[in-house]
This record gives structure tokens, C-alpha cells and sequence, in this order.
């Protein structure tokens, strides 16, 4: 596959394809068996078209039988309950990024997303949100760059909690400061061949908008030195994020927090998708990326945090933590 559609590799929580959440939706709205058939049909040929694989653990038969079971309601239903029968679907597909997304639940928000600060003459603390917001992402990353080249420290934290992903040209942008200069971040990529144009349209769009570069390899180290990595991590970290942290725990860097509950099984590039009667949205993933030529396939292979504290910490926490490891 070319490795120039690697640029429109989107995280969990880009919905894409022009989708609108309505935070207002109305889940208590009656829906009939007959447009529950509907609808259902509408999302198995999404299924066999969209998603990158719908058979890849050999599940497509299990899949078709949860959804014809819904087939046997016979009176109407809410929204809400429709929508619940197919989580328990669609959510156990296993690939990191198919999911049914409840509207009014989903939030954007770049509240406390990206930040540098110095902690102690050692120490110094980076926060990354999200791999979405390049502008802001890169503001930050070149802060932390000059005042670190001035004034280096043994010791960084990067506080990814909660940090959903976002596009795989990101990750690698965050990467080029902290790895060796030229590592590899995956082997390569598989898209279906349906989604090629759509993809390549996107990716110019997102090239032209972003300027992004179109690498899998990370460019020339941007810090000097080779200082102590602390990578803070929640149970809700997820997609780019994920990538993020196995390379820097390949390279060194200690995982500290809760283990993550999501899982990346190397998917991404999700597309949302609008069922018409119910209006329910769900993302079914498009692309497969292998880390390596074998390609890490479980979350649990990825990444297992070096220490899961016995509550949730601050930022004081953490450092009165590291502190105890000199």
C-alpha cells in the first residue's frame, strides 16, 4: 500500500466523513421492528464495505447472528435501548476503533491539553492531550524544546492521561523529540482498496491544511541528551497514544498509571457512519497498521505500565514517586 495514506490515520475519537453529534438526541424516540430491520441491514452492509475486515478473527458468522437476534423484538423500542443491543455488537468487534457512539455523551473539549512546565532543576513536566490539534500540540513541543536545550534536566514527565489519540503523523512528531533520530514507528499499512480514493482524498486535505509530512520514520532527534522518560498514563488512553507509549517504553521511558481498558489491535483510520432510522452513529475501522512485520495484533502485548499506583495520583504524587526511585 502507498505509505502516503498513512497521513489520514485518525484516532478514536475523530468521527470524520462530516458527521455531526447532536448533544440534544432524543434516545426516548420510539423505533418500529420493521425499521429496526432496516437499519439492521444498513449496518451489515456498512460492515462488509467499510470496515477494514469484518472477518479478520474469523467472527463475521457470530457477528450476523447477535444482529439477527435482534430481528426476533417484535414491538418498538427507544432509541436508547436499539442503541445498547448494538454496543454489546459492534463495541466487542475488538479492532480499537469500531465503536457506537452515544451522542450526548461526547464531549470536545482543549481544556488542559498541552503544557510545559519546570518542576525542579531535574525535572521537568509535558503535557500532551491529544495528537489532534497539531498547532497547539507543536506550540507546546517547541516550548518544552528551547527551554529544555537551555536549561536540560535528568528527568521528564509526559502526562498522556486521558489522551484518546489522534493522527499517526502526530505521534511521530511528538516521537522525534525523545527517540533516537530515525526510528522506525510501524512496518506498514492495509487499507481496502474501496477506501482508497476517499483516504487519498483526505489525506491531501489534511496535508494541505496541516502540512503535514508523510513519514514512518521519526526525523532527527529534537532534544540533546538522553534524559530518564516518565510516561503518566490512565485506563482511558487509547489509539496514537498507545503507539506513543510503546515506543518510548521500547526505548527506555518508565510507565507509570492505571492500565489501559481500550485496545488498539493495530486498526485505525475510523470513519463514522449514520444508520437513517434510528440516527445512531457508529465508526468501523478502515486501515490496519503492523508495528512489525509479525504486527502486534492485543493491547496487552503493547504495553504494561512499570508501576500502577494503589490510587490516583497528582502531579505531586508522581513526583514525590520519582523522587523515591533515585
Amino acid at each position: 500500500m502507498n505509505l502516503k495514506l498513512t497521513v489520514i490515520l485518525l484516532a478514536i475519537t475523530t468521527l470524520g466523513c462530516g458527521l455531526r453529534i447532536n448533544q440534544n438526541f432524543n434516545y426516548d424516540k420510539q423505533i418500529t421492528p420493521t425499521e429496526i430491520a432496516e437499519d439492521i441491514e444498513d449496518l451489515k452492509k456498512s460492515l462488509v464495505k467499510y470496515h477494514f475486515d469484518i472477518n479478520w478473527e474469523g467472527k463475521q458468522s457470530s457477528i450476523w447472528k447477535s444482529l439477527d437476534s435482534i430481528l426476533l423484538i417484535n414491538n418498538s423500542i427507544t432509541i436508547d435501548s436499539f442503541e445498547n443491543l448494538l454496543s454489546l455488537i459492534i463495541n466487542k468487534i475488538d479492532d480499537g476503533h469500531s465503536k457506537v457512539k452515544h451522542q450526548d455523551s461526547i464531549k470536545f473539549t482543549n481544556s488542559n491539553q498541552f503544557g510545559f512546565q519546570s518542576i525542579s532543576d531535574s525535572m521537568a513536566y509535558l503535557r500532551i492531550g491529544n495528537f489532534m490539534d497539531t498547532k497547539m500540540m507543536l506550540q507546546a513541543l517547541n516550548k518544552f524544546k528551547l527551554n529544555y536545550n537551555n536549561n536540560p534536566k535528568n528527568k521528564i514527565i509526559i502526562d498522556i492521561r486521558s489522551n484518546l489519540g489522534g493522527n499517526i503523523q502526530n505521534v511521530n512528531r511528538a516521537l522525534t523529540y525523545f527517540l533516537p533520530s530515525n526510528s522506525k514507528l510501524y512496518e506498514k499499512v492495509e487499507m481496502k482498496e474501496f477506501n482508497f480514493l476517499v483516504s487519498k482524498l483526505a489525506s491531501i486535505a489534511l496535508s494541505a491544511k496541516q502540512n503535514l509530512k508523510l513519514f514512518k520514520y521519526t526525523g532527527k532527534k529534537k532534544i540533546n541528551g538522553n534524559p530518564q522518560i516518565y510516561l503518566w498514563i490512565d485506563e482511558s488512553i487509547a489509539s496514537g497514544s498507545m503507539l506513543l507509549s510503546y515506543h518510548l517504553q521500547n526505548h527506555g521511558a518508565i510507565i507509570i498509571g492505571e492500565t489501559p481498558q481500550g485496545v488498539f489491535n493495530t486498526f485505525g483510520n475510523q470513519y463514522g457512519h449514520r444508520l437513517k432510522n434510528s440516527n445512531i452513529i457508529y465508526t468501523l475501522s478502515s486501515i490496519r497498521v503492523y508495528l512489525t512485520e509479525e504486527s502486534v495484533t492485543r493491547m496487552e502485548d503493547m504495553l504494561t505500565p512499570n508501576y500502577i499506583p494503589s490510587k490516583k495520583w497528582s502531579l505531586s504524587d508522581l513526583v514525590n514517586y520519582i523522587n523515591t526511585l533515585e
